[in-house]
């Protein structure tokens, strides 16, 4: 049932579970998992769940470190049409990088385009009808229902404003300050922005970030650590024949990619 969960005599519609969720089950949630054996436990599904057990299907890179990329380099959009899990560190072939789709085009970093550098109201973007597809579609958006394009915009001032203050900060930072906001995931580096690389190193978003992402292109700032999910099998083959031939047989196009940061010793890299 798309719209309405029958329970017992009664029906809890998509926006009643949604508000059930928000109030009652993410916290609880929250508050259990905030322990160094969750964080652990989370670690270790995110990273051997994400990939299953298929030979060749892990990455030699470490899973959960963080590259820095340029902002404003070209990246599509690769978000999966329904919620996934997080495939970190996964090698995977196929044809999933062959997209035309990019992020700039997306409705969000359109939206923050326009009222932050153009101008315009946040009635005058994409960002009202985008939010209530998110609320028709899921039950809520962000987390909110009423007044949730309101909120949306609200929160993205603030967030604007606070970067543009404090610069960039990762979330590990942001948690060690206590302001990362309502419901960070209990291991940091999870809540980074989080990208795909395909077999010619494009790099695809996939989830989380997308107003950090758009706000950082806006504001100038030169780089942002990123969480890379899931690697192209051809692309997987590059950082395995530089790994075992050296750094002399990086094609020209690719020496300073932020994914062979870590095999070159050029770029930042931070691991977990």
């Amino acid at each position: 049932m798309n719209d309405r969960t029958v329970i017992g005599a009664g029906t809890w519609t998509a926006r009643a579970r949604a508000s059930f969720k928000r109030q009652v089950v993410w916290p609880a949630a929250g508050r259990l998992l905030r322990t160094p054996v969750w964080d652990a436990a989370l670690v270790g599904y995110a990273v051997v769940a994400s990939a299953g057990s298929r030979p060749g299907s892990r990455t030699d890179a470490a899973p959960l470190s963080l590259r820095w990329i340029d902002p404003d380099r070209s990246i599509y959009d690769a978000l999966p049409p329904t919620p996934e899990r997080p495939r970190i560190g996964c090698v995977e072939g196929g044809d999933w990088d062959l997209i035309d789709d990019r992020f700039a085009d997306r409705a969000v970093p359109q939206a923050i385009d326009l009222r932050f550098r153009e101008g315009y109201e946040w009635a005058e973007t994409p960002l009202p009808a985008h939010v209530r597809d998110q609320v028709e579609r899921f039950g809520d958006a962000w987390g909110h229902v009423e007044d949730a394009v309101e909120r949306r915009c609200r929160a993205i001032e603030e967030l604007y404003e606070s970067m543009r203050t404090d610069g960039y900060l990762t979330q590990a930072t942001l948690a060690a300050r206590g302001t990362s906001g309502p419901g960070p995931p209990p291991v940091p580096t999870l809540g980074e922005i989080t990208v795909d690389v395909g077999r010619d190193g494009r790099l695809c978003w996939r989830r989380n970030g997308q107003h950090r992402l758009a706000i950082a292109r806006v504001l100038g700032i030169e780089r942002v650590p990123v969480l890379i999910a899931r690697r192209h099998a051809a692309w997987q083959a590059i950082r395995d024949r530089i790994r075992e031939d050296g750094t002399m047989v990086i094609e020209p196009t690719l020496r300073g990619h932020p994914d062979l940061a870590d095999l070159c010793g050029s770029g930042r890299i931070d691991v977990a």
